[in-house]
Formats: C-alpha cells, sequence, structure tokens
C-alpha cells in the first residue's frame, strides 16, 4: 500500500508541474496535432496507390505518429530529471521513507495520462480525416501507447538518472532517437524500403510494434505481427520498469 500511495503523491506532484508550465503544456498539444495536419494530407497522397496491404493511408500513418509520439515525448522525459537534482529535491528524498521505486513510478503514471491524453486528441482529429478503425483496434493501439510510453520514459529517466548532465544526456538521446525512428517505419512502411534495409530493421523493436499497431488499425486480428509487436511492446515495457527500479533504488539507497 505504501507503494501505491507514494506513487499517487509523486503523480499528482508531476500533474501540477505539467499544469503549472502552460507554454510546455500548450506546445505538447499541439505539437501532434501539427504533425497530423500539415504531414497527414501528403502522406496520404505519396501513399496512394501503394500496397497497403488491405488498409487506408490514414491507418498507415496514425499509427506510426502515435510510436513517434511516445518515442520522442516519452524519450525525452528524463530532462524533468534535471531539474530536480538541481532544486535539491532528488537529495533530500534520500532521507525520506518514500518508497524508491514509486520515484520512477509516479513519473511514468503522470507519462502515461499525458500521453494517452495526447494519443486520444490524435485518433479525434483523425477522424475528421476519414480514418477508420474498430473499437478493437482502438483498444489494442491505445495498449500500445501505454507499452511504449512506459518503456521509453523508464529508459530515459534512467539514462538521465546515471548520466546527471543535460549536456551529456540531450546528444545522447537524440543520437539514439533518430535511427529508431528512421529503423523502424514510423512515416514510411519499411516494405518500401530496400532489401538490405529492411533486414537491418528488423534488429529494431520498433519496428515490430509500429507493424503491429498498424495490423491492430485494419483490424487484422489474427495477424502474427499485430501479436509479435504486442510481445514486443510487453517485453521491452517489462524490462525498462525492471531497469529504471534498480536504478532509482540504488540511487536512493
Amino acid at each position: 500500500m505504501d507503494l501505491v500511495r507514494d506513487t499517487a503523491i509523486l503523480a499528482q506532484r508531476q500533474f501540477r508541474l505539467t499544469v503549472g508550465s502552460r507554454v510546455g503544456l500548450v506546445i505538447g498539444l499541439l505539437q501532434p496535432v501539427l504533425f497530423l495536419v500539415l504531414f497527414g494530407p501528403l502522406m496520404n497522397n505519396v501513399l496512394t496507390g501503394a500496397d497497403l496491404h488491405g488498409g487506408t493511408a490514414w491507418q498507415l500513418y496514425v499509427p506510426g505518429m502515435l510510436v513517434m509520439l511516445g518515442l520522442f515525448s516519452a524519450g525525452f522525459a528524463g530532462f524533468a530529471i534535471f531539474a530536480d537534482l538541481h532544486s535539491g529535491f532528488q537529495e533530500r528524498l534520500r532521507v525520506t521513507r518514500v518508497s524508491r521505486e514509486a520515484l520512477l513510478f509516479g513519473r511514468i503514471a503522470h507519462d502515461v495520462v499525458v500521453q494517452t491524453l495526447q494519443a486520444t486528441l490524435i485518433l479525434v482529429i483523425s477522424g475528421l480525416f476519414w480514418l477508420r478503425v474498430s473499437i478493437g483496434g482502438l483498444l489494442i493501439g491505445m495498449l500500445f501507447v501505454v507499452l511504449i510510453t512506459v518503456a521509453c520514459a523508464s529508459l530515459s529517466y534512467t539514462l538521465a538518472l546515471r548520466l546527471k548532465m543535460e549536456y551529456a544526456y540531450a546528444p545522447f538521446i537524440s543520437g539514439v532517437t533518430l535511427p529508431i525512428m528512421l529503423l523502424s517505419g514510423i512515416l514510411l512502411p519499411m516494405d518500401l524500403a530496400p532489401r538490405w534495409l529492411q533486414v537491418v530493421s528488423y534488429a529494431n523493436p520498433f519496428r515490430h510494434i509500429v507493424d503491429g499497431m498498424r495490423f491492430a488499425f485494419r483490424s487484422d486480428f489474427g495477424a502474427p505481427r499485430l501479436y509479435a509487436g504486442l510481445g514486443v511492446a510487453l517485453a521491452l515495457a517489462v524490462l525498462s520498469l525492471v531497469l529504471g527500479a534498480r536504478s532509482f533504488r540504488k540511487e536512493h539507497a
């Protein structure tokens, strides 16, 4: 019960900080909307006539954008750690009885709620652009969003906690997320890539996650790649939580 209570308290703190940062809140909401409104129609024209395996251009583009949202927004969540380090908040926590795992889980709970709201906004607006998805596809898609957020946010916080320096963290996280994005087929399906690039992309877990979410949006619930994507996302989330919890326990021992 202490873990649940401490997680809720720390999540509330993160929500207060988010609401207090109105500029960041507005930008966080506008960015995915701009990608959808300004880039979505372009992708629709580019993909017209391509082999979409029975789906539509929007059923291909929107899942990729949801993955990109989690990869970048949750992936850069670790910057919040530096503010707490500079203010002394992290140091003061050493002398409290707060659950060490809650220090991570509270932040992740906040990130999951924020990412879910952003994803919901994207899906609502996408419906105005003729995106058609079944209820089952939407639910599985939101499950993907949650798992991606947990994995990316946990790894981001773990990395920030270990590096403790913004100038080291920023280029590292940027250098990692860019090739992950390019090799996952977020913007264009990897089926359109040369054979050698397709082979390389299979080593990227987000390639399988993107493919799985796209099958969900096409309501192809019998596709093995859908369940392969879910399995990869779940394994990545669990592994990231384990690594993150261990890092927070060690840092606040």
